[in-house]
This record gives C-alpha cells, structure tokens and sequence, in this order.
C-alpha cells in the first residue's frame, strides 16, 4: 500500500511503463505477422510482402470516428421530430479507485479484486440501462436512442465514460424521470445556463459522481464530445500511443461505440482507398461518410453455404442513382471449417507444398473480429464462434463500364507458417 504521493506516482509510471512495453511487444508480432504476408497481384504477377503501420492505422481509425461523429449529428438535425442531445459522464464508485484526492492518498476501500475490465463493465451497462431501457408510453414499447461513447482513463488508469443520446425532445420529460430510476437515489444539483442545462448527480448507489448536461443546440453535441474523441483516440505520439494501445488491450476495453450509421467500416476503407481521390473536399462542412454513399450503390449478399446457396440476407447502402456500383458477398463460417483448413495450411507448408497452401483472401476477416485472431497461432478460439468471410468484392464505374476493383485480382499467402522457426 502506498501512502503518500510520490511513491504513489511511482507505481502509476511503473503500471503505465508495462502496458506500454506490452503495446510495443504486440505491435511489433503484428508487424512481423504482416510482413510474412504476400500479396500477389494476378493482372500483373507482381508480389508485394502486407505492410503494417500502426501510427497511421491510428489516425485513420480516429479520421473514420470523426466522421462518423459528425454523420449521426447531421442525421438527428434533419429528423422529422425534433431531437435534444443529452452528454453523459460517468465515473465509478470508490471501491473502484485505487487513489484519492488526486492521487496523493492511497484509498482504504478500494476492493484489489476489482478490476478495471470490471469497471469497464458497469459503465456500459449502466450506459446501456440509460441509452436501451426507457419505455415510450404512447407506444407503449421499449426507447433505443442514438448514442456514442467513449471510455477514457483517470490519471490513475481506472476508466470512467462520455456519451451522448439523442432524445425525441416529446421524451425529454419522462427521460429525465427516467435517470433518476437508472442511477438509483440521488442528490440532484442543477445548473442553468443559455447553452446547457446540467444535472449533477452525485454519491448515488449504483454509479460514482456522474453529470447529465442537456445541450440545446444540437450542432453543438458533436462539437462537445469531440474534445474528449481527440483526447483520448488520437494520441499525439508513439508513446501516448502505446500508453492507450496497451490499456485497451491488458484490460479488454474498447474505447469508443456508435450507433450503427452510414456504411459498415471494413466497407468504408476500401470504398475510400479506390473511390476517395474523387470526393470534392474543398466543399464547406463536407462529410466524407455522405459523399461516399452519394458516389455507391452498395449491396451486400450474406451466405450460409454450409446450408444454402442463396443469400441469408442482403443489406443495401448509399444511393442507387451512385456512380459507383458496389457488390459485396459474406460468408459464415464457423469455428470447425476454419480450424480444419488452417490445420491443412500448416500441414502445407511443412511440407512445403504450397500448391496446398491455404491462401487467405484480402482482408478476409471482419474489423470486429481483429482481436480474437491476435494470436492465431496458438488458436484460442471458442468452438461456437461464428466467421464472416469475404468471398467477393467488386467495385464498378458505371460511368465508364469498367470494374475499378476486384478483390479477386489479388491473392495473399500467409507464411507465417513456413518462416516460423
């Protein structure tokens, strides 16, 4: 236990020195997994080893936030019924908190066997209860309003959460009603102003010192939260990096959520990489998200083959007048089939056969699924888990009849295997 503020501050900068240390260890194997990668482009025959830099993966996935922030802003604007946004800051209880008073105490009630991935956890939940549980009495049905969220950590590395909802503003009243039932009893102190109304609720049972701010202006929602975005997703440097990488990773966290808007991501990044260059950017307020599903006509086809032939369910995006005619099909696949064919992929280059090589597809997994293939050798995978495989990807320039992309033209190998020693 420690007891006064230096040899507390010592053991925070020991703490944050491990999860950096073990960021630099993950991105340095992931770096190496990628480099063994080939990418063979089959128009041209020419061979290309995957590159991986995770300080521009970084910026991009904060870039890709941004707009997706803004996108959901511009979507409750235009509503039919007018919306009121609602920010949202939660901490948690004492127990939770290693320190107080600013790090210079050590704190008696601090329970060691609660983890910050335990903390991570009520926070969402109770964000959840908050965002998914309100009832809407004139339908007499379940309210699940449009959200972000972000989770950032204390000086000490406890997490704690921003969040923005978007309340019908009919709802406004019985929303209210309805955060007193969620954050239990409370002590309530309100603040007034032209700009916001604020709520702050405080010691109450089931959460620690948490706000609720009304904003009025909704162009001011994005603009609000965004602060705490670019604080907290978009480190300045390689080490403010791994500090963060690190954190999320040791303690299982993920730092940001929204609503499901606009195009999927893994769609975003390719439509981006071969479409981008001809978005207009010197437009006023532009949105990168709303210019690319002007520009596409995206059909995605999702297949169960170990049943059917025929789509499972087909999900459209962007506009159908789109320049851009894109078509997508998903495959699931489950736990044993994958297993079985990485086992031969293995066995193949053993042999070093590789006409058996199991060849991956380009990106043949999922974003969401990224964290559950870190370490893919070791095949720490649950059996009912469930793959989305990308068999088809096509990008067609209707204006000019012409096919400006097909994930078939390229093939990448893995030879993780082979050059394992």
């Amino acid at each position: 236990m420690y007891y006064n503020k230096s040899k507390i501050n010592k053991s925070i900068e020991k703490e944050k020195l491990s999860l950096i240390q073990l960021s630099q260890k993950k991105e340095k194997l992931q770096s190496k997994y990628c480099s063994n990668i080939e990418i063979i482009d089959n128009k041209t025959g020419e061979v290309k080893n995957l590159t991986y830099d995770f300080i521009q993966t970084s910026k991009d996935y904060y870039q890709n936030i941004v707009q997706r922030t803004k996108y959901l802003q511009n979507l409750n604007i235009v509503k039919s019924e007018k919306h009121i946004g609602f920010f949202i800051t939660l901490t948690l209880p004492t127990q939770y908190h290693p320190y107080t008073n600013k790090n210079t105490n050590y704190n008696d009630k601090y329970d060691k066997d609660l983890s910050k991935n335990d903390g991570y956890k009520l926070l969402n939940q109770t964000f959840r209860k908050i965002q998914k549980d309100m009832y809407d009495n004139e339908f007499t049905k379940k309210i699940t309003f449009d959200f972000i969220k972000v989770i950032e950590y204390h000086k000490s590395l406890t997490p704690h959460l921003h969040g923005v909802v978007w309340v019908p503003e009919r709802l406004v009243k019985d929303f209210k009603e309805h955060l007193k039932n969620v954050f239990g009893s409370i002590k309530l102190k309100e603040i007034q102003t032209d700009k916001i109304d604020k709520v702050k609720y405080n010691k109450n049972r089931n959460i620690g010192r948490s706000e609720v701010e009304q904003i009025k202006d909704l162009k001011r929602v994005v603009p609000y939260l965004l602060k705490y975005i670019k604080k907290s997703l978009n480190p300045t440097n390689e080490k403010d990096f791994h500090l963060l990488n690190g954190w999320k990773k040791k303690n299982k966290i993920r730092t940001f959520t929204i609503s499901n808007v606009s195009i999927p991501r893994f769609l975003y990044k390719k439509l981006y990489t071969n479409i981008g260059k001809k978005i207009d950017k010197t437009k006023e307020d532009f949105n990168i998200l709303e210019e690319l599903e002007k520009m596409s006509d995206i059909k995605v086809y999702y297949f169960n083959k170990d049943i059917q032939n025929t789509p499972t369910k087909i999900k459209k995006y962007g506009s159908s007048g789109g320049r851009y005619e894109v078509i997508v099909e998903v495959n699931k696949t489950d736990y044993i089939t994958y297993k079985n064919s990485y086992t031969n992929y293995k066995k193949s280059f053993q042999k070093k056969d590789f006409n058996l090589s199991f060849i991956l597809s380009d990106k043949e997994f999922f974003e969401r699924d990224k964290e559950k293939f870190e370490d893919v050798n070791k095949l720490i995978i649950k059996e009912n888990l469930t793959l989305y495989k990308i068999d088809k990807f096509i990008i067609y320039d209707k204006k000019k009849d012409k096919i400006i992309y097909n994930k078939n033209d390229f093939i990448f190998i893995n030879n993780n295997w082979y050059f394992k020693k």
